[in-house]
């Protein structure tokens, strides 16, 4: 039960995480920033966390 109270917990923390593009309007006007601006940080961020993990 554990184990599994453990992995789910995980997963809703891995979508509540990873799930930024919900967020994009609000960053958008604090950022004066539009859609490439956009990409490029979700770029940014992902990519800081794949060199994280290694």
């Amino acid at each position: 039960m554990a184990v599994a109270s453990l992995v789910a917990a995980r997963i809703v923390y891995a979508v509540n995480w990873l799930n930024i593009g919900a967020l994009f309007y609000l960053m958008s006007g604090d950022l004066n920033s539009g859609v490439s601006g956009l990409g490029t940080l979700t770029s940014s961020f992902y990519l800081g966390v794949g060199l994280m993990q290694v």
